[in-house]
């Protein structure tokens, strides 16, 4: 229709983007990180400073809803292309969680992606299955998709009940410096640390003193869940006195006017004319 207008009007067709007034018929929102630029310029400067063998933690706090997925998102969509094998770590509560399940989780479903999309497996073999020794069955009775990958020895000897907190610490660390040397950096998305059991939590401190490790900690968290005697206080302040690398983001809600655009973007509609809909967008929110 433009090119008929302009045709008939000024006989000649001026050149201009096509589908800037397109609306989708499937509602949508959008999916810029709204009022989130700085914080996600924090990440992803933290991620550029990491060295070979250095170990940095962002923690991003805020209450339920608040948008902490959405800005690790988008932080991870710019980190995964540089090289970054991302560790998805996540509580299941239905079921109620095991212990080391939410790493459990992220190791799998990493394993899984390697087995899809990467052609060269010996190298993963070689590496891991050097590290962990004589105990592949006990690493493939924690992650058993890993059995794909590594031969599952018969156990070397009887574990007993008391010493199996032990071994898991002392076998999942050989696992993970056998698979971290086939990754340029690993980053663990650690995702509502609320949630997650005393062991989970431990598990990580033991990972991130790992010597020979390069990797990037991102988590989350509802801070109005976090009491004095809750696991993560502690875990977090055990960081702290060991002087690691700490970047904390307490997320503010969105305010009227951001979520005005938001909506505007969204509904593709005037911002001056969001007003009143963000306001009770707020309210309602």
């Amino acid at each position: 229709i433009k090119c008929l207008i302009e045709q008939k009007d000024q006989q000649t067709i001026v050149d201009f983007s096509i589908g800037r007034k397109d609306v989708s018929r499937d509602f949508a929102i959008s999916d810029k990180p709204y009022a989130r630029s700085e914080n996600l310029r924090q990440i992803i400067e933290t991620f550029n400073k990491i060295d070979e063998g250095q170990k940095k933690f962002v923690f991003i706090s805020g209450e339920c809803g608040i948008g902490k997925i959405s800005l690790v998102q988008h932080a991870l969509k710019i980190i995964r292309p540089r090289g970054g094998t991302i560790i998805n770590c996540k509580v299941d509560l239905e079921p109620l969680s095991l212990p080391y399940q939410p790493v459990i989780q992220g190791f799998q479903e990493a394993i899984q992606e390697i087995l899809i999309t990467d052609s060269d497996i010996d190298r993963w073999r070689t590496s891991i299955s050097s590290s962990i020794g004589d105990q592949t069955r006990f690493i493939t009775d924690m992650l058993p998709n890993l059995a794909q990958i590594i031969d599952p020895q018969d156990q070397a000897e009887f574990i007993a009940p008391t010493e199996i907190k032990t071994n898991v610490t002392q076998v999942f660390q050989s696992f993970i410096e056998g698979f971290s040397a086939c990754c340029n950096m690993l980053v663990f998305f650690i995702d509502d640390m609320h949630w997650f059991d005393k062991e989970s939590l431990e598990l990580l401190e033991v990972i991130a003193r790992i010597p020979s490790l390069t990797c990037l900690f991102i988590g989350t968290y509802r801070n109005n869940m976090i009491t004095e005697d809750h696991p993560l206080a502690a875990s977090l302040q055990r960081l702290q006195m060991e002087e690691f690398d700490l970047l904390a983001i307490d997320l503010p809600p969105l305010t009227t006017e951001t979520v005005s655009y938001l909506l505007s973007e969204s509904l593709f509609y005037p911002v001056e004319k969001m007003q009143e809909l963000s306001e009770v967008c707020i309210q309602k929110t």
